[in-house]
């Protein structure tokens, strides 16, 4: 059509009949009004090599009086709104609102119960182990053979307070991480289809390796 049309202004009649035949009523609103701004059907019959420049001229004359037409037609607006309309819509590059809401709640509760998990898991086993070296259940000093081993790593019992801080912070935070990440990742538009394809392989695995 935006070849077509601006080339219609110096169409012969036969031309233009042939083409109202051809199309449906709508199409041929804007070819007609392309073909009212008439050119003399000489202009293009009587071409000779001498006056090729103008030829070109009007050509360009043609083309520049159509494109204004198409631009400014009620009926091709109407047609390109129409086919903008039917586009599909593309998926979300950006997760929505709910989907962050989502995963940082889901993190939240997951970092939570890591933390208390490794809070029950590590103070009593703390509290047992400095109950036993105190009531000699695990030697200690009076051990001639494990004092010598103790004697040289005294520095290592140090480690277990280092331990217990940043275990106690690393461990929910990576917690957080990990579960925020696959809720985003299996709701955003993107990477559902991959990760529903994952965690169904992983399902089958699963069920393969539990079976044997």
């Amino acid at each position: 059509l935006f070849i077509g049309a601006p080339l219609l202004n110096g169409a012969s009649p036969a031309l233009l009949r042939l083409l109202a035949n051809a199309t449906n009523s709508s199409r041929l609103e804007y070819f007609v009004d392309a073909a009212s701004n008439v050119v003399a059907n000489e202009t293009f019959s009587n071409i000779t090599a001498a006056n090729s420049t103008a030829f070109n001229s009007t050509v360009s004359n043609v083309t520049d009086t159509g494109a204004r037409f198409l631009s400014e037609s009620g009926v091709f607006n109407r047609q390109l709104h129409g086919l903008l309309n039917h586009v599909p819509e593309e998926p979300f590059v950006i997760p929505e609102e709910w989907h962050m809401y989502l995963a940082v709640a889901i993190g939240f509760v997951g970092a939570f119960a890591a933390a208390i998990g490794m809070a029950t898991i590590m103070l009593p086993s703390s509290v047992s182990t400095i109950q036993q070296f105190r009531c000699g259940a695990i030697p200690s000093l009076h051990d001639k053979e494990g004092f010598q081993k103790y004697r040289g790593a005294l520095d290592d019992t140090t480690l277990m307070f280092g331990c217990t801080l940043w275990g106690s912070l690393i461990g929910p935070a990576l917690t957080y991480v990990v579960l925020a990440s696959i809720v985003i990742l299996t709701l955003w538009s993107l990477t559902t289809q991959m990760v529903q394809g994952f965690i169904a392989n992983l399902v089958a695995i699963c069920i393969t390796l539990g079976i044997k």
